[in-house]
């Protein structure tokens, strides 16, 4: 399969084309007197992922001349991955949710033989591998006690280093009561500032510089989160698929060196489930929007802004 297509002139009769990597594969033809170089890469002289390097040397012997043309390829990695990165368990006193089915997807134009593993007992695992499905039931008699208990499943290839492992969080909600109708009172809103937890039964909410973590079962306050900046309101909380962070930010005024009065967009991370919140480095965050959602493809996270 021809890559791409370099187009030469000036070049005699005797023109010598060659490249100084096995995976570059060269042709070449004269088309009114122009030489067109065809570049094609040969999979089979590649052997894993990553970013590689060859050169393109073209040499014409009568003048002395010589062009070198630098190919850069990258080759992404093979990643397994479920159609949901957490799921959600919970046995309660009258409901429950016991049994999950997912998907299974590879970025792979192959078909990957895969397996899930699981870290704790009380999860059981079912390939069907016809359908690329994984059906997980949780056993409520082998989880010892309530409240919230976290597992993991790892997805992988049953060849070792075919893939890169993708990860399913697992929660499971054990109580003995059940989860009616729930009112928080006394709770103003800040822009785009409530999101529900994917994996626990928990609700985020951002009024004024603070984040309100509550229980949905029964509306208690979890905890709440002070942001770096007092009196600034804390918006637009996005939360991981995978329940694993949230993003929030807000929009401060400051004062420059020039004594001139400025806005900047502030970014913070919290790391779910220990509410541990970090200051995004605005060096490193290069988004002329706020951040809308988290979504997840080919088994890689990205954050998505609001286009122009």
């Amino acid at each position: 399969m021809v890559a791409q297509q370099i187009t030469v002139n000036g070049l005699g009769e005797e023109y010598q084309v060659a490249s100084n990597v096995d995976w570059i594969e060269l042709s070449t033809s004269t088309v009114d007197g122009q030489v067109i170089i065809d570049v094609s890469i040969n999979a089979d002289n590649i052997n894993t992922w990553g970013l590689y390097s060859g050169t393109i040397t073209v040499t014409d012997p009568v003048t002395g001349t010589s062009s070198v043309i630098t190919v850069n390829l990258a080759i992404d990695a093979i990643y397994l991955s479920a159609n949901y990165p957490s799921i959600a368990f919970n046995q309660l006193a009258t409901q429950s949710k016991l049994v999950h089915s997912l998907d299974i997807l590879a970025n792979s134009e192959v078909a990957i033989d895969w397996q899930g593993l699981t870290n704790v007992n009380w999860l059981i695992l079912e390939e069907d591998k016809t359908n690329n499905k994984l059906i997980i039931t949780a056993k409520p008699s082998l989880v010892s006690g309530n409240g919230q208990h976290q597992a993991e499943i790892i997805l992988s290839a049953t060849v070792s280093g075919a893939d890169l492992p993708g990860k399913i969080a697992v929660n499971f909600n054990k109580a003995d009561v059940d989860a009616g109708e729930v009112i928080i009172n006394d709770v103003t809103i800040n822009e785009s500032g409530a999101v529900l937890d994917p994996l626990r039964p928990y609700f985020y909410v951002a009024q004024g510089d603070k984040i309100l973590v509550f229980n949905l079962i029964d509306g208690s306050i979890i905890t709440t989160i002070e942001s770096p900046l007092p009196e600034v309101d804390l918006t637009n909380l996005v939360i991981h698929p995978d329940g694993s962070l949230l993003l929030a930010s807000n929009l401060e005024t400051y004062v420059d060196e020039q004594e001139q009065e400025q806005t900047r967009v502030n970014h913070y991370q919290l790391s779910l489930p220990d509410f541990t919140l970090t200051t995004l480095d605005n060096d490193t965050v290069t988004l002329d929007y706020r951040p809308q959602q988290i979504i997840v493809v080919s088994g890689r996270s990205v954050v998505v802004s609001q286009a122009s």
